[in-house]
């Protein structure tokens, strides 16, 4: 197959997927349903709520169904047209839990239309509040028989929740949704609902009041986005006579060396039929040998996938045999899972600049003793007289910058600055861009590029955190769903690289570290 053309290579997976589940598919009689992916980290949802089709992923960061990252999807239009995009947070006054279906959900949602630009632009900008509150029974992501049987480790953080369930308290009690699910759910989700019907509506002027159509139009639609928490690369695409509905989901973690990191989890998510027939489930997962990567929309990704009918039984259930085989080795290139601009490339300094340790400041910066750049009357040819002084020429908007001289990893000597003045590279004066984007500010005469991120927790200001060439950017992250605390004296404040409301601390936000003070909880 020639990897190079990839609508080849959507064909094939469209036809796998046809072979395996199209019969099943096609004998199944409810109108709606769910499942737990393998992994047990992904509630599969697929449900009609008047005249849109809902397929929503609950995604978990454990098997633990109390460890909720977030819950998303896509909203399908009636007559065929382009989804609408969803993305909720998980209040932390919610008493929801996925085992039992007669709790409720209290979620702060937000919707977005397929992005036109860049993945991390529309993550920061596209998105638009549908409700601060909105309230779904849990059992609205769960199959029949709920989530079935299963041990609940303990997790920092659920402490309260764990506190009502001993307490013989699980929330609310509500009706289960299995039947009537539209009059219930809407009952229940009551002014929440009735705003983000009003937001579809203003969004693309759609009449809900025209029959229901087949999901799975033959027109041009196709669309892509990233979650506002930066989590899960959310797609709608056609292929063929089918749409397809799917999730490239990241899960947080922290690192052996206490850093929060993003790790793939899985691709989940529905193949439509034109015929408006049930939907099947689909769940992939990354073969040792893939070498597709997001930065590079050319690169080819390798999965082995799986796919289910709506789940009958319990969820643990259909996790363990519910699924079946499509194929070991499904090919699909990484543009299909990415809107029109990519992610985009990650901005990296000249080589001349060499960036040293991440920490709560911005890092610190290496540049060679060649005279140009930096200079200093200690250093002899040939001899690094390491911590011996040295002027850098430029930083940003401060000129003759005191450093200390240090040996470069390449071999040579150079003037380091360490933790530069944030007023020297400050976005929007000595470095150019605003918080959450990308920056660049002179070093001498080269230039130093990353992204504009906070250093004070005080301060709404950012400056610009540099990035090595060839480099990644990796600070130490904080809070989230992971409620990672910061080291030290250092502060967690929010990241503005994504569009999260942490609504008064109601909504677990991703942060990043930055200098402490009196006014913030230690290490918090």
């Amino acid at each position: 197959m020639d990897s190079r053309h990839p609508g080849g290579l959507l064909r094939a997976v469209a036809i796998a997927i046809i072979a395996v589940l199209g019969a099943r598919t096609a004998r199944a009689q409810v109108p709606s349903g769910s499942t737990l992916s393998p992994d047990k980290q992904s509630y599969l949802v697929n449900k009609d709520l008047g005249n849109e089709r809902w397929t929503i992923n609950v995604n978990l960061f454990s098997s633990n169904p109390s460890d909720i990252i977030n819950v998303t999807g896509s909203i399908f239009r009636a007559d065929g047209g382009p989804a609408s995009f969803v993305t909720c947070l998980v209040r932390s006054d919610s008493t929801g839990t996925l085992t039992n279906p007669d709790s409720v959900f209290r979620l702060s949602c937000s919707g977005s239309d397929a992005c036109t630009t860049t993945a991390e632009s529309c993550a920061r900008g596209s998105w638009t509040t549908i409700s601060d509150d909105v309230t779904v029974p849990a059992s609205f992501f769960l199959p029949p028989g709920g989530a079935g049987p299963l041990r609940i480790a303990s997790k920092r953080g659920h402490a309260k929740r764990e506190a009502l369930a001993l307490a013989g308290w699980n929330g609310p009690r509500v009706a289960p949704v299995e039947h009537g699910l539209v009059e219930r759910l809407l009952a229940y989700a009551g002014r929440a609902y009735d705003g983000f019907r009003s937001w579809v509506v203003k969004q693309r002027n759609l009449d809900f009041a025209q029959p229901r159509s087949a999901f799975a139009g033959t027109g041009s639609s196709r669309g892509a986005t990233l979650s506002l928490d930066q989590f899960n690369f959310l797609v709608t695409k056609d292929v063929g006579t089918e749409r397809w509905s799917i999730s490239y989901s990241l899960q947080p973690a922290v690192s052996e060396q206490g850093l929060v990191v993003d790790r793939f989890l899985s691709v989940t998510g529905n193949v439509y039929q034109p015929d408006g027939s049930p939907p099947s489930f689909v769940y992939c997962t990354q073969r040792e040998d893939s070498t597709g990567t997001l930065s590079d929309p050319s690169s080819i990704f390798r999965f082995s996938c799986s796919g289910a009918s709506a789940c009958e039984t319990t969820a643990q259930q259909c996790a363990n045999t519910g699924w079946t085989l499509i194929s070991d080795d499904i090919p699909l290139q990484a543009s299909f899972f990415l809107p029109v601009g990519g992610l985009p490339a990650t901005p990296t300094s000249d080589p001349e600049i060499v960036i040293i340790g991440r920490t709560s400041d911005p890092p610190s910066i290496v540049v060679p003793l060649d005279g140009a750049l930096a200079s200093s009357a200690a250093t002899t040819a040939g001899t690094c007289n390491v911590g011996a002084s040295c002027v850098v020429a430029s930083i940003g908007s401060c000129t003759d910058v005191a450093g200390k001289v240090a040996e470069l990893p390449a071999g040579g000597c150079g003037c380091q600055v360490t933790e530069p003045d944030p007023s020297c590279i400050g976005c929007g004066g000595g470095a150019s861009g605003q918080c959450g984007g990308d920056c660049s500010y002179t070093v001498g005469g080269v230039t130093a590029r990353g992204t504009c991120l906070p250093f004070d927790y005080e301060s709404e200001e950012c400056a610009c955190y540099a990035i090595e060439s060839g480099g990644t950017q990796t600070i130490q992250g904080c809070g989230g769903v992971l409620e990672v605390a910061c080291p030290g004296d250092q502060c967690c404040t929010n990241d503005p690289r994504g569009s999260c409301d942490p609504l008064g601390g109601l909504v677990e936000c991703p942060g990043v570290c930055v200098v402490g003070n009196a006014s913030c909880p230690s290490g918090g």
